[in-house]
């Protein structure tokens, strides 16, 4: 187990790299710096679960946008009570 210290660098360095993603449009070439970072600052388990994690946020967010669209644009909505 890390101690505190050792797991808020992960945490930081995680939330850089994740703010790079999403900066540049999720380019790992762009953030490679900030990857190299978080690899050194987590654990594996660690980044694999924060990964997954990323990736299912990230599907909602789009889901969730494409959902909004369909209701401005004049999609299917659901029926009135």
């Amino acid at each position: 187990m890390q101690n505190a210290g050792k797991r808020e660098m992960c945490y930081d360095a995680r939330d850089a790299y994740h703010r790079c993603l999403d900066k540049f449009n999720a380019s790992d070439e762009l953030c490679a710096s900030q990857l190299q970072q978080y690899a050194d600052a987590c654990p594996g388990s660690w980044r694999t679960y924060f990964d997954k994690q990323r990736e299912r946020q990230v599907m909602l967010e789009l889901q969730t946008d494409r959902h909004r669209q369909r209701g401005i644009d004049g999609g299917p909505s659901a029926p009135a009570s």
